[in-house]
């Protein structure tokens, strides 16, 4: 039903030997410098007669901050870099996700916001998929020029492994999740006797008050084998080679406690990269998530960068400052005590008194109880 050519399996497992897979950091926004990069393991890729290269989804924009990524322009702007990625495909294939640009008859344009593509010899590949068929399925050339194809089936959220295709591939900018370690379709493709890929982005998803981590994992598993391997650890950038067995590493399961460190580790560190920051002021109670926070920042900082402050009011015990003291000294961290009971006094001394109205209701007066006044030392 898919029309497929004749060739001998053989020559299918010899093209998908030829295979770079990269768990790339996308920056978000940043189309130029995710387009030289990708150029950068495409050539690489082409040096060490490589024949496809592997990219995760959104790798030339990144998922943007808010809707930007709906806005014709930003999608024009997109497709042009585009461009780039599928002329330097001459001679190889290169497979990605990418926010696309659509013609529309109903409106001016739309948007996918996961589309396929496909470069093959400069080249972009249409789909084989017959009408309906959920799943996206494309026929590919061996070799530049060949008559003969092998098939990849791209993976959503809802298929399930096509048995027919020479290679499963799923693209992402999978999200961590706490707790959460089970790779999509991981059981299903240890089943499966053809090729499966699960390529990953690393990097952060910034939304405003909310940053959230693209975690990587990438998993590769070869033909007619049901052993699947690790691309590279999680939150790492890697570029490799599927038929380099020394790089593919065998995939475990990662201690849950473990992983919440490292994702708070690696994203504290990328987040400081991003704002070119390299000292921190950290607020030290001496209770457990402030103890935390500096830690995880003495990890990242050497000591002389970080200057961590305990500010006290009537509501802070000796012991919690006794305590911050011993953990600046342990971290080898600048220290300082800043009390704040006068400020907290002064703002509760304005806050005292006040009314507020509303037409044909009685004044209501403000009236502070101690939960308030505790969270206003927060603040």
């Amino acid at each position: 039903s898919y029309n497929f050519y004749d060739r001998k399996d053989d020559d299918s497992m010899a093209a998908l030997s030829q295979i770079t897979l990269v768990q790339m950091q996308i920056k978000a926004g940043n189309m130029e410098a995710n387009v030289n990069q990708m150029i950068s393991h495409i050539e690489k890729a082409r040096s060490q007669n490589q024949k496809i290269v592997i990219f995760p989804a959104h790798a030339i924009t990144g998922q943007e901050l808010g809707r930007r990524w709906e806005q014709a322009s930003f999608l024009a702007e997109a497709d042009r870099y585009l461009e780039k990625i599928v002329l330097a495909s001459k001679g190889l294939t290169v497979i990605f996700g990418h926010k696309k640009l659509e013609n529309n008859l109903d409106s001016a344009y739309t948007y996918t916001d996961n589309k396929t593509i496909v470069a093959h010899d400069g080249n972009i590949l249409t789909t084989n998929s017959p009408a309906n068929q959920k799943s996206t399925f494309y026929q590919i050339p061996l070799w530049q020029d060949s008559t003969e194809f092998w098939t990849l089936n791209i993976l959503t959220d809802a298929d399930s492994l096509n048995l027919e295709a020479d290679l499963n591939l799923r693209m992402d900018v999978g999200l961590f999740q706490k707790n959460v370690t089970t790779h999509p379709y991981l059981n299903e493709a240890r089943k499966c006797l053809k090729a499966y890929g699960y390529i990953n982005a690393v990097g952060i998803k910034d939304q405003g008050k909310i940053i959230q981590l693209l975690t990587g994992k990438s998993l590769w598993k070869n033909a007619g084998e049901s052993d699947v391997k690790q691309v590279a650890p999680a939150f790492e950038e890697a570029s490799v080679c599927v038929a380099d067995n020394e790089s593919l590493q065998d995939f475990t399961e990662q201690n849950p406690t473990a992983e919440i460190y490292q994702s708070l580790r690696y994203g504290a560190k990328y987040f400081l990269e991003q704002l070119s920051l390299k000292k921190v002021i950290i607020g030290l109670s001496g209770g457990t998530d402030s103890a935390l926070t500096a830690c995880i920042y003495r990890s990242i900082l050497e000591p002389e960068n970080i200057l961590l402050v305990n500010m006290p009011s009537q509501h802070n015990s000796k012991t919690t400052k006794s305590i911050a003291k011993q953990i600046a000294d342990g971290l080898g961290c600048w220290y300082g005590v800043v009390p704040i009971e006068d400020s907290i006094q002064n703002t509760l001394e304005q806050l005292k008194g006040i009314t507020f109205e509303k037409p044909g209701e009685s004044p209501l007066t403000l009236n502070l109880q101690p939960l308030h006044i505790e969270n206003l030392q927060a603040r």
